[in-house]
């Protein structure tokens, strides 16, 4: 499952929920996953920019082009309010 919620930024979109069930993993799912929400987002949402705020799975994102952005609190690179 894959939720994208929109921010005070209206081209940013913040994954807000990324999973897939444990006995689906390890067969490309994931990427594919990732892959229809980040189209979807350019596509449809005209998003110029996806973001996500993970504790444990960071490594996961950015070995699919996600950057590490560091801490998010007081990050100015953050929509106001996240």
């Amino acid at each position: 499952c894959v939720d994208a919620d929109d921010s005070s930024d209206e081209s940013a979109y913040e994954v807000a929920a990324f999973a897939v069930t444990p006995e689906y993993r390890r067969g490309g799912r994931g990427d594919a996953l990732l892959e229809y929400a980040e189209n979807y987002a350019i596509e449809v949402l005209e998003a110029t920019r996806l973001f996500l705020l993970t504790t444990r799975t960071a490594d996961w994102f950015v070995h699919r082009g996600f950057e590490h952005r560091g801490v998010a609190e007081d990050n100015p690179e953050l929509p106001r309010g996240k």
